[in-house]
């Protein structure tokens, strides 16, 4: 044996410590990963949970019209020519909401054009002022 060379226990010791000072680091940076990980997990879930209202499918009640004619058209008396020639002349084809007075632009006019002259429920949702339609459907009569 050499003077110069430390003894094999030393080494082991030396070794032993490296691995673990290794082991210790990985450990650090896998554990910041996941906190890292979490705190995005948990900041979509809030998110997803506080955005969930906007949307969830409304109605609303009132007449499908046209943006020229608008308030004046939500009438049993607006044919779907007037629509049209609104519509023809840059105008376009939306719902009038009894409730706020308000006009709000549809995503299907095809099926809108139905309905013009009607008394109508409206269910989709709302986002950013514009109604995305999932039905259109006649309100039943009174008597």
């Amino acid at each position: 044996m050499h003077d110069a060379f430390l003894p094999q226990s030393a080494l082991l010791a030396g070794t032993v410590w490296i691995q673990t000072s290794i082991s210790t680091q990985r450990e650090k940076t896998i554990m910041r990963k996941l906190t890292s990980l979490s705190l995005v997990f948990a900041l979509a879930l809030v998110t997803a949970l506080v955005a969930a209202p906007s949307f969830a499918a409304s109605s609303w009640t009132g007449w499908i019209t046209d943006s020229h004619c608008a308030a004046k058209g939500a009438n049993a008396k607006h044919t779907e020519a007037c629509v049209e020639k609104c519509v023809k002349e840059g105008g376009k084809v939306v719902f009038f909401n009894d409730a706020d007075k308000k006009l709000y632009d549809i995503d299907k006019t095809d099926l809108a054009m139905t309905h013009i002259g009607h008394e109508v429920t409206v269910t989709g949702t709302l986002e950013s002022g514009a109604i995305q339609v999932d039905s259109i459907e006649p309100v039943a009569k009174k008597m």
